[in-house]
């Protein structure tokens, strides 16, 4: 009985495909737009889009401009990260498809591109921005290529530093405002669909767990409220994914939607 019905979905699903002859190259030439990027006064949008065939920052004055293409690589552009004091932007592409993201800075108008990593053999994952726009985070396995150790650039002067080495599958979560705090989250090597948060102290070095548990869990979309408080969301006790506050003091975390759990 259940392969009958799933033998019904499938025909309906696909009885529609039949009856228009869509092509494979009619999908495969499907275009789509993502990761969209306000400017502080609301009047220009970055994104991301494959209309060109291969996916670009493009650029838009709001609200009735029209589109512009800012880039125009051979290879993706993965992502781009606005800076939040609007000199710039970073963005990543990596070569030839090998997945090993290099790290460029430009001008929002695609002007003065500078390239800040350059390294073929090493992966760069980005993190976040400072709130000041100096400083960028992100996770690389520069150091062993089958890790990922947490660094921090100094974007204007391009200089590296490693402020976190683990043996590990690190990336940065979050960043506290004054730059003192980042929440990483570190995938297990326990369960699947499992990972971890610490606390790192910047100036110290110095890491907190701080979330503890037996069974795989997930903690994702982390955000600072402040120095003292963090939200995420997480499925941790439960089968779907929920809001959660905690109090990095005393790692007290509260489901807003229930009740709390001490992860001590």
């Amino acid at each position: 009985m259940k392969n009958l019905l799933l033998l019904v979905a499938l025909l309906a699903f696909c009885s529609p495909l039949v009856a228009q002859n869509n092509t494979i190259q009619q999908y495969l030439n499907i275009r789509s737009a993502s990761s969209p990027s306000l400017s502080a006064d609301g009047k220009r949008l970055l994104y991301l889009t494959n209309v060109s065939g291969t996916s670009q920052i493009w650029a838009i004055d709001l609200p009735d401009g029209k589109p512009k293409q800012i880039t125009n690589y051979e290879d993706n552009v993965g992502f781009i990260a606005r800076s939040p004091n609007g000199d710039g932007v970073i963005f990543g592409k990596a070569r030839g498809g090998d997945e090993n993201t290099q790290f460029f800075w430009m001008r929002e108008d695609g002007a003065n591109v500078r390239q800040l990593t350059d390294a073929a053999q090493i992966r760069h994952n980005f993190g976040e921005w400072s709130r000041d726009g100096k400083t960028i985070y992100y996770a690389s396995n520069k150091r062993d290529k089958n890790w990922f150790d947490i660094y921090q650039m100094d974007v204007a002067s391009g200089k590296e530093e490693m402020i976190l080495q683990h043996d590990g599958s690190n990336s940065v979560a979050a960043v506290s405002n004054d730059g003192s705090k980042i929440i990483v989250s570190r995938s297990s090597v326990r369960f699947s669909l499992d990972n971890d948060l610490y606390l790192l102290d910047t100036k110290t070095k110095q890491t907190t767990h701080l979330t503890p548990h037996d069974t795989a869990t997930q903690f994702d979309n982390v955000h600072f409220i402040n120095n003292r408080e963090i939200e995420f969301s997480t499925n941790h006790q439960r089968e779907f994914m929920s809001l959660a506050r905690m109090f990095l003091d005393g790692k007290t975390v509260r489901v807003l939607e229930n009740s709390d759990w001490d992860v001590d």
